[in-house]
């Protein structure tokens, strides 16, 4: 019996080239997930801070509930609530369907991933005394 022999194939250096070329495209899509869950994380910690902005307006809309707030009642419950960052506006009249409405504008900035912030604005009806 006879054995043949064939020198059909795949040369080293065309090996060599192939695996460079896959390499290459792999590490491209490598690149593409890290950068999706990094923006996904940052997505995520955005969340929790608007989350958390919105708690502390809820605390408010509870409290406007029992009674009209003044401007030293909404600072005493955004210091309660550890909010560092808040602006209260000077009472205002707003008119909503003609009818006057006065209170106040708070803005509540929350800081997250150490150098991006969020911020939620709301009115909060309220008395100037």
């Amino acid at each position: 019996m006879k054995v043949k022999f064939s020198n059909k194939g795949f040369t080293l250096v065309e090996i060599l080239i192939s695996l460079a070329i896959l390499g290459i495209i792999v590490s491209a899509f490598v690149g593409l997930f890290g950068t999706g869950f990094a923006n996904i994380f940052s997505i995520g910690n955005k969340d929790l801070a608007m989350a958390e902005a919105s708690e502390v307006f809820e605390i408010l809309y509870r409290e406007l509930e029992n009674e009209r707030l003044t401007k030293g009642k909404i600072e005493e419950i955004l210091d309660n609530q550890n909010v560092a960052d808040y602006e209260i506006s000077e009472y205002k009249t707003i008119f909503s369907n003609g009818d006057p409405k006065g209170g106040y504008e708070v803005t509540i900035t929350i800081v997250y991933q150490g150098d991006r912030e969020v911020s939620l604005t709301s009115f909060i009806r309220g008395s100037d005394e």
